[in-house]
């Protein structure tokens, strides 16, 4: 999917624990990779990316009743995800569709998820235009997901409306032309909360992403402090909170 970088770039993450926002997501993803490529004159951009990233039990994509016997005590489940997306660079609109896979752990303790749950699709639109238009470092979606078992005999799939915000990472204390080039970002864009206290790991840079982005810019907007296990390679991660 196509990513505007603010203040950071994305690469690779590592998936540990991860500092919740004010409002727990359903599902957190972040970013893999992103091939882009612009077409038209530069006026359309076409991306397809891959994300990493958990489900809460007792959300379509982690039914509780399930993970209570392939793996009792379990709080999340593993998802992975490759999506695509087309956008306007003059609007910022455009639609995304993609595939995912569900998994839990298996018989390594010690390794990653591996043992698919379910599979399905999505779908819809995506309204990027904070970002392409107006230079903030958020955009939203709403679509629906497919979503089925793992099971090669039956297509039982089951549709679920979503809707979801992309937060790209961002250096609040850094000056740019959405400050007006004048305040740090982090004063600019959330106020109402403090820089990140792991800068010193991270160069001495305050990462973070929004939080209520429709406060964005209020005396009551805030920012999500960027944990360790959000990083990757040194660097932040694009991260998208999805609610059913």
């Amino acid at each position: 999917m196509t990513f505007i970088k603010v203040g950071t770039m994305t690469m690779l993450v590592v998936m540990a624990a991860v500092a919740a926002p004010v409002m727990a997501a359903d599902v957190t993803l972040y970013e893999r990779t992103d091939d882009m490529k612009m077409t038209r004159g530069k006026t359309r951009r076409i991306a397809t990316s891959q994300l990493v990233g958990y489900a809460a039990v007792g959300t379509p994509l982690c039914p509780k009743a399930v993970i209570d016997v392939l793996h009792p005590g379990a709080t999340q489940c593993s998802v992975n995800v490759t999506g695509s997306d087309t956008i306007s660079s003059r609007t910022g609109l455009g639609d995304f569709n993609g595939r995912f896979t569900v998994a839990v752990q298996s018989d390594n303790p010690a390794d990653g998820p591996e043992l698919v749950l379910m599979a399905g699709s999505f779908r819809g639109r995506r309204d990027f235009s904070p970002a392409l238009v107006k230079g903030l470092p958020f955009g939203t979606v709403a679509g629906t997901m497919s979503v089925g078992s793992d099971d090669d005999e039956h297509d039982n799939y089951r549709n679920f409306p979503f809707t979801g915000v992309f937060r790209l990472p961002f250096t609040g204390n850094i000056t740019s032309p959405v400050s007006g080039g004048k305040v740090p970002q982090r004063l600019a864009l959330c106020q109402a909360t403090q820089p990140n206290p792991n800068a010193q790991f991270y160069g001495g840079y305050d990462l973070a992403y929004l939080d209520n982005v429709n406060a964005v810019g209020s005396g009551t907007g805030r920012c999500i402090n960027i944990h360790p296990s959000e990083m990757a390679l040194g660097e932040g991660t694009v991260r998208f909170d999805i609610l059913f």
